[in-house]
């Protein structure tokens, strides 16, 4: 669909969202999944994906305790305050969900995700421990080499964060003593057929 122009107008074009809520009310919930992450990498190896130093875990997190809350609760969000953006979409699934710990020295490197929606929930994040940080993605076509454009997140415990899956993103090393521990998840947009 097209739309006109008029001359000396502007049309602000493509804005990207980045959703946020907070979990405090569920004190429990970052100390359990913390806890979970903490036995299921002394029991695994973990995978490699984005993750350099550091460990992540398998991506089916979401179909166990208490992840499983974690997934109810970020659907029941993303029914109330994300899917009006999205008119399409008859409603979002839950695919995938990982544990993701950073010792010192551990970051995540330049990286988008799969489906519609990307996001994550931060357990433990100690001071200077890592940001994420969302890229620009005009950065590459605006010839503004240099010019910092990206978007870095102070997170919170207990604290979600949600975006689009294609935005690329990356977490800064973590320049702390302490572990930084975060759930992240991918969940995909269901096209109405009506």
């Amino acid at each position: 669909m097209g739309y006109g122009v008029a001359v000396d107008h502007c049309i602000q074009l493509f804005p990207t969202p980045l959703w946020g809520f907070s979990l405090a009310s569920r004190p429990h919930l970052a100390p359990a999944c913390a806890t979970a992450l903490r036995a299921l990498r002394a029991a695994d190896a973990g995978v490699q994906k984005s993750n350099l130093l550091g460990w992540q875990s398998e991506d089916e997190l979401h179909l166990e305790e208490p992840f499983d809350e974690v997934s109810e609760l970020v659907q029941a969000f993303v029914a109330s305050q994300v899917a009006a953006a999205y008119p399409r979409v008859e409603r979002f699934e839950m695919m995938s969900m990982w544990g993701n710990i950073n010792p010192r020295g551990a970051a995540n490197l330049h990286h988008t995700h799969e489906h519609t929606l990307s996001g994550v929930f931060y357990l433990e994040v100690p001071e200077d421990s890592g940001r994420l940080t969302l890229v620009d993605p005009r950065i590459r076509n605006l010839g503004l080499a240099g010019e910092e454009r990206n978007f870095s997140v102070a997170a919170q415990p207990g604290g979600v964060l949600l975006f689009p899956a294609w935005l690329e993103h990356f977490v800064g090393p973590n320049l702390s003593d302490h572990e930084r521990l975060s759930v992240a998840f991918n969940l995909k947009g269901i096209l109405s057929t009506r």
